[in-house]
């Protein structure tokens, strides 16, 4: 394997590999489960388009503190734009757009490097739930230049725990290159895994953003390239399958599933439809999932996030597709009735300079946020 790692990096603790599974970024819906090699529908329902409704935006005051390192209350009763925690951008309005689920947030941060174009597109828990790890890129025209971060956040107090801005490696002996875009990242035993369009990542976290010796030295387990037509939008782990979601526009998409003890084995260097030559891996099965998709979840059933014009939408499991907030990218839920979503919306890249502003990292209650019914307002 060849590999270089460098990067701006700092940290406080490592983040031991979780046994279970976790994970999100940039897929669909529709349901993954079980089937055949081949291709069919996966788990339960089909891409979602949802009723009409309400589901208005509330606003609240919960929370207080802004700097990164104070206590944030666990009321899920809202937030204003001066209870969220961490760095504040120094672009946009002193002020929190309205938004479906914004009513329902326990707690709210800040991202840093947002002066740096840093574009937040995926997250994955720790495995206390007490961490997440985050990761994007930086804006740049050229979407070839838009080379990958990885944070590590307290979601206690939203300090900043790991801190890279580059990653590099290679499949095999192959010219080592650096990770772009990191629509998807997902937890497991193995390590952290992290998708792109035509590469598929898995580093060790304890070692992202390490210190002492060379920067990052030695965080890249192994590079797998991503052949056509199989995509790496986004990632998700399932019992002991690996689902690498494709970002498409239009009404569907698609899931390709591969075995985790396949992926692994030794000279495995490509992910693939179809075996055309060693070395490679064929996919499974395939199941179809909602156009546009963000970002994947498991929560009795497949769950996605979809981009969609105004409210960013969670589709459901059964299918129904709800508004909650603008710019979703990825969401993970939590064992006590929370769950995590993610925005770009208040990127640099994306952000009016004067316009009001989206948290980037949130925490919402679960059930009202599943509640929430129609394309809502934002």
């Amino acid at each position: 394997m060849a590999l270089v790692l460098t990067g701006c990096t700092t940290q406080v603790r490592p983040e031991p590999s979780s046994p279970g599974t976790a994970g999100s970024g940039t897929a669909g819906s529709g349901t993954a489960g079980s089937g055949t090699a081949g291709s069919g529908t996966a788990g339960s329902g089909t891409a979602g388009s949802g009723t009409a409704g309400s589901g208005t935006a509330g606003s609240g005051t919960a929370g207080s503190g802004t700097a990164a390192g104070k206590q944030v209350p666990h009321s899920c009763n809202g937030v204003s734009y001066r209870g969220v925690g961490g760095s504040r951008p120094a672009y946009g309005a002193r002020s929190l757009r309205t938004y479906p689920a914004r009513r329902y947030t326990c707690k709210a941060f800040w991202l840093p490097h947002t002066g740096q174009m840093f574009t937040p597109q995926s997250l994955a828990l720790g495995l206390h739930r007490h961490t997440a790890w985050v990761a994007g890129y930086k804006w740049t025209p050229d979407v070839a230049d838009r080379a990958c971060r990885l944070l590590r956040i307290d979601l206690g107090t939203g300090k900043v725990l790991a801190d890279q801005g580059l990653v590099v490696g290679a499949p095999g002996d192959r010219k080592p290159t650096f990770c772009r875009h990191a629509g998807g990242m997902s937890l497991d035993r193995h390590g952290l895994w992290i998708a792109e369009k035509e590469r598929l990542w898995l580093l060790d976290p304890a070692k992202v953003g390490s210190v002492g010796g060379k920067a990052g030295e030695n965080d890249v387990l192994r590079v797998w390239g991503i052949r056509p037509t199989v995509f790496g939008s986004t990632v998700l782990i399932h019992h002991g399958q690996i689902g690498l979601g494709h970002f498409r526009a239009g009404p569907d998409s698609g899931i390709s599933w591969f075995p985790i003890d396949d992926v692994l084995k030794p000279g495995v260097l490509d992910l693939t439809s179809k075996v055309v030559e060693p070395g490679q891996l064929a996919r499974a099965r395939t199941a179809r999932i909602p156009g546009y998709v963000q970002g994947m979840t498991w929560r009795r059933g497949l769950l996605v996030t979809r981009s969609h014009q105004g409210c960013g939408q969670l589709v459901l499991p059964g299918g129904r597709a709800v508004g909650v907030l603008p710019g979703i990218e990825a969401v993970q839920f939590t064992g006590h009735r929370r769950v995590w979503m993610l925005s770009e919306s208040s990127s640099k890249a994306y952000q009016p300079a004067h316009g009001p502003m989206v948290p980037m990292l949130s925490e919402y209650d679960a059930s009202k946020v599943l509640a929430l019914r129609g394309p809502g307002r934002c």
